[in-house]
Parts: C-alpha cells; sequence; structure tokens
C-alpha cells in the first residue's frame, strides 16, 4: 500500500464504521488498496445480493474521501468495485483483507 499511515488507518476506521455496517450478507470479503490518490475497497461475493442496493453503498465510499486531509495534486478519490466469485474456486484478493466471513456452503 503506497499510502501514509495515517492514512491508511483513516480509512480503516471509516470503513469499521461506514461500510462494514452496511453490507449485505451475502459479502464474504471486503479489501483495501491505496495506489497514489485512489482508493479502492473491492467486495467479494458469491451470490448476487437484492436486500440492498449497492448505490446505498457506493455513495458512503465516495464519502470517504471528504473525511482525509487534502492531497496535493489529484484529490483522493474512492471507489467500490464488486467481484462475483464462484464457490470452490482459489480466492485471490486484490490488496489488503480488512474483512472477511464466508457464508457456509
Amino acid at each position: 500500500m503506497a499510502a501514509p499511515k495515517e492514512i491508511v488507518n483513516l480509512v480503516r476506521k471509516y470503513t469499521a464504521q461506514e461500510v462494514l455496517p452496511r453490507l449485505p450478507r451475502e459479502v464474504g470479503a471486503l479489501t483495501l488498496e491505496i495506489i497514489a490518490w485512489h482508493i479502492q475497497l473491492q467486495a467479494y461475493q458469491y451470490e448476487v445480493f437484492f436486500d440492498l442496493d449497492s448505490e446505498h453503498i457506493d455513495t458512503c465510499v465516495d464519502a470517504l474521501a471528504s473525511v482525509l486531509p487534502t492531497r496535493e495534486g489529484e484529490p483522493w478519490q474512492a471507489t467500490m468495485a464488486w467481484h462475483r466469485v464462484e464457490r470452490g474456486e482459489t480466492l485471490q484478493y486484490e490488496g489488503e483483507v480488512l474483512y472477511e466471513r464466508w457464508p457456509e456452503l
């Protein structure tokens, strides 16, 4: 991760308080990747979720950049990526695992 420890800690804290409680139960893992000015949270799931609109979470993730200190050059940008994985496949995550709890098969 190419970000100062202070930024990483702020992102982790925000994610734990604002994003994790809003994740649908179908999400089995959430990872964090920070490259320069881009913060990306990536959710991995087996099924498509129907009980919560992803726009609600995307809006929450977009707001993450507003809680970070101003950055020289490009401003912070936070985005969410959704990955559907097949049961039984070896999972290869992108970034640091922040949350992992896969439902029983």
